[in-house]
This record gives structure tokens, sequence and C-alpha cells, in this order.
């Protein structure tokens, strides 16, 4: 068993820790989430509902569960995380309340579900909108009824007008393959609540899709490309 490494300390590491302190002199040099009193961080909560906030729209700001909020506005708790704390008190209560209207959220699942399944993943579509991967995931996976306009704008604009026309750039995520998520161009018309994904046409040519966007000739191109690419490398 593993003792600190603080000089004449025999305590026990933490266990899986890699600073090797034990919990006391690990608590003294900040390498652990220790818990402070929950009442500020309740009274917080509980405030920003009575002003417009919901629990998902909170969510959605600090990247904490909604499950999380709720317990926080029930109040049972005495003690919180330090880093749940903080991302409580950084909210801002007087945003604009524009941010926190909420609309409909499944025009820009599928938005999520379509960049996905053309290569891109929860952590790199959080950081080109701007929001945490959290949030990405959240609404991914959870199909949530509602989702703030602020993110339903960030996706919209910010990576669905730039990308979604672009060609894929890799394989879809093993979620997006887990839950046969469509990439954009097996889309006709992603705003559209009849429509469905299906069979489409090359991303390069008008033939009917093969795979990756592309018809088997383009992607046949694709592939020896990489292949030639990787041989190169070798």
């Amino acid at each position: 068993m593993t003792t600190c490494i603080k000089p004449n300390c025999t305590r026990t590491a933490l266990r899986g820790a890699r600073h090797r302190y034990c919990y006391i002199h690990a608590k003294h040099h900040g390498f652990t989430d220790p818990h402070v009193d929950a009442a500020p961080t309740i009274n917080k909560v509980r405030h920003l509902t009575e002003n417009g906030w919901t629990l998902a729209a909170i969510a959605d700001e600090t990247g904490l569960s909604t499950h999380t909020i709720r317990i926080l506005r029930r109040g049972s708790n005495t003690k919180v995380r330090t880093s749940t704390a903080k991302s409580i008190a950084r909210i801002n209560p007087a945003r604009p309340t524009g941010n926190t209207e909420r609309i409909p959220a499944w025009p820009y699942i599928r938005r999520l579900h379509a960049l996905q399944a053309a290569g891109w993943s929860q952590q790199q579509i959080a950081a080109y909108i701007g929001a945490k991967q959290q949030t990405v995931s959240r609404t991914s996976t959870r199909n949530p009824t509602l989702i703030t306009r602020e993110l339903a704008n960030r996706i919209n604009t910010t990576i669905w007008e730039d990308q979604h026309d672009a060609p894929v750039i890799g394989p879809p995520t093993p979620t997006a393959r887990k839950n046969g998520w469509a990439p954009p161009a097996a889309w006709d018309d992603i705003d559209d609540p009849d429509t469905h994904p299906g069979v489409t046409h090359c991303i390069e040519c008008d033939q009917p899709v093969h795979t990756r966007g592309r018809c088997k000739k383009h992607h046949k191109r694709l592939y020896d490309q990489e292949r030639n690419r990787r041989h190169a490398a070798a």
C-alpha cells in the first residue's frame, strides 16, 4: 500500500490519484474537490428558477445534469462540491431573457445526429459552437422536447450552416453508428417533421450514395487516396 509522498507523513495515499498525496495533503495542495456549505448554491438555484430560468436552462449553462439542479432546488443537501458551487455562482441572473426561451428541440437534435454521422465528435461540435460537451451529449442522446433558443441558434448558425454541405470528415462516431443516425446528405428537408432520412445522392455527382456521402466510384477514389497516403507515410 502506497503512503503519502509528503515527507514524514505516514498516511495512505489516495487510491488511483496521480499526485500520490493522502487526502489531507491533497486537499492542502488543491487536488481535491471538497464539499462546501450548500445554502448559497441552493438559494441561487431557487432565485434563478423564480425569475424565469428552467432547470434545463441552468443545466445548459453549467454543464451539470438537470437531476443535480433539481436536487439543489429541493434543498435537501447541506453540502455540495466546490466545483458545483462555482458553476452555479458563475451564472448571471440578469442574462437576457431571450437566451432562456425554450423552443422545440427536434430540428436541432436532427442536426446534431447528422453531424455525428458525418464524423463530428460531440467534443468537436461543442468546441465549434462554444458549448459544453455535456450539453451536446445530453441534447443528442436524451432527446429533450425543448432546448434554449440560444443553443438552437448556435447549432444552426454556427456549425450547421457552415458544415452541412461539406464533405464528411470521417466515419460515423460510435454513438451515431449504434443509433443508426443518418448524415446530412441523407436528408431532403431536415426541418420537415414528416421527412425521414433515406438514400440520396453522392456529394460529388448525381449517383446514389454508397457510403460516407459518396457513390461507389467516388468512395473508391477516396479510399485509394487514403490508402496511398498511408503507404507514403509508412
